[in-house]
C-alpha cells in the first residue's frame, strides 16, 4: 500500500486543494509520506520545493499532545505556497501524547517522555540508544541510513 493512502484524508485533501488553486509557476507538487511506519509514532510529513533556489525551512508540531495548537499550525503551513527554496512539515510529531491530550509519551516520564528531549546533542549514540530501546527505529535502519522508522 502507498504511503499517501494512509495519511489523514482530510489534511491531504486540504492541502491538495490549495495547492491546486496556486499559480503554476510558483508551486512545484507536493511531496508527503509517513515517518515511523509501522510504530505508534506513524505521522505524516510534507514536502514543498519552489521553482526558485532559497534555504530549506522544517516545521515540527505536536511534539507536546497538550499542546494541539502546535499541530494544526504545523498542519495549515504544509499547504503554503513556497516560491523560494524548500518547506518541509511534520505536522504531528508525537501522535501518542496528542491521541492522549498529554505533554509526554504516554507511560514515559520525565526526561524520556518529552519529545524535545530525544534532538541530538553531544551524546547522539546514547540517544539513539534510548529511541531504538522504545521501538521507534525499524531493525536494521542505521546500516540502510535511515533513522525512524519509515524514514
Amino acid at each position: 500500500m502507498h504511503c499517501l493512502s494512509k495519511l489523514p484524508l482530510a489534511l491531504l485533501v486540504t492541502c491538495l486543494a490549495k495547492t491546486a488553486w496556486a499559480l503554476p509557476a510558483l508551486q512545484t507538487p507536493l511531496h508527503a509520506g509517513l515517518l515511523g511506519e509501522g510504530t505508534p509514532f506513524e505521522t505524516p510529513w510534507f514536502d514543498s520545493k519552489g521553482p526558485e533556489e532559497g534555504p530549506t525551512i522544517l516545521i515540527i508540531g505536536g511534539m507536546h499532545g497538550n499542546e494541539p495548537a502546535g499541530a494544526a499550525a504545523a498542519e495549515a503551513i504544509a499547504c503554503w505556497t513556497v516560491q523560494h527554496g524548500r518547506l518541509v512539515v511534520a505536522p504531528r510529531m508525537n501522535p501518542p501524547a496528542l491521541a492522549a491530550q498529554k505533554r509526554l509519551i504516554p507511560g514515559l516520564a520525565e526526561p524520556e517522555g518529552n519529545l524535545n528531549r530525544h534532538f541530538p546533542t553531544r551524546n547522539l549514540r546514547a540517544r539513539s540508544a534510548l529511541i531504538e530501546s522504545k521501538g521507534c527505529v525499524r531493525e536494521g535502519a542505521s546500516e540502510q541510513g535511515g533513522g525512524l522508522a519509515g524514514s
